[in-house]
């Protein structure tokens, strides 16, 4: 066994941290310079994201040691800011998916509804009731049932089985219908995303 004096791992200076370890990098330099830029791009303020930013850029220097051409410090640079950004998206993510802006709630609670236009709906009910009876001598016999429904969710396998035609003439006359029925009312078709 070596003396005290005369073990290399307990001298000053030359322990793993400090000698030029995978890829000739000075790992102490290196830990500290991580924890430099990291605290310089997440803020004084965030000290704990900056520890954890430095730690992962070090392990993925360390990864990385066996392909450094040239300097260790610019690619542990490049590591650092790219974790630090990665991380900042992540935790803005996480704050706004967990505290929503409390302002646009207590906005939208403190807005009340409109009353509503009985006249005005009663009106619409009977148009639509004109127009639902009008489906079938335009468009053939049973467009009304195939509007409702679809209206209702029924799929397509059982509405073909009541009205007794194919999926694709209901399919087309559900279509024809709508657009015509959303023309009669002046409302906006409905396009995309949303299939029938």
């Amino acid at each position: 066994m070596l003396a005290p004096d005369n073990n290399p791992a307990q001298k000053s200076g030359s322990g793993p941290l400090e000698s030029a370890g995978a890829g000739g990098i000075p790992w102490r330099e290196a830990l500290e310079r991580a924890h430099r830029e990291a605290l310089f791009y997440c803020g004084l303020d965030n000290r704990e994201l900056a520890e954890d930013v430095a730690q992962e850029a070090l392990g993925k220097l360390f990864k990385n040691s066996g392909r450094i051409r040239k300097s260790w410090k610019a690619l542990l640079s490049k590591i650092v800011v790219n974790t630090a950004k990665t991380k900042l998206k992540r935790d803005a993510a996480r704050r706004a998916r967990c505290w929503p802006n409390t302002e646009a709630v207590s906005a939208a609670a403190s807005e009340e509804p409109e009353p509503v236009n009985q006249a005005g709906l009663a009106e619409a009910a009977a148009l639509l009731k004109l127009l639902m009876a009008e489906l079938d001598a335009r468009f053939g016999r049973g467009t009304r049932a195939i509007v409702d429904f679809r209206g209702e969710g029924l799929p397509w396998g059982q509405i073909t089985g009541v009205v007794d035609l194919s999926e694709r003439t209901c399919r087309d006359r559900h279509v024809k219908a709508r657009a015509w029925l959303c023309e009669r009312l002046a409302l906006d078709a409905v396009k995309g995303g949303q299939r029938d």
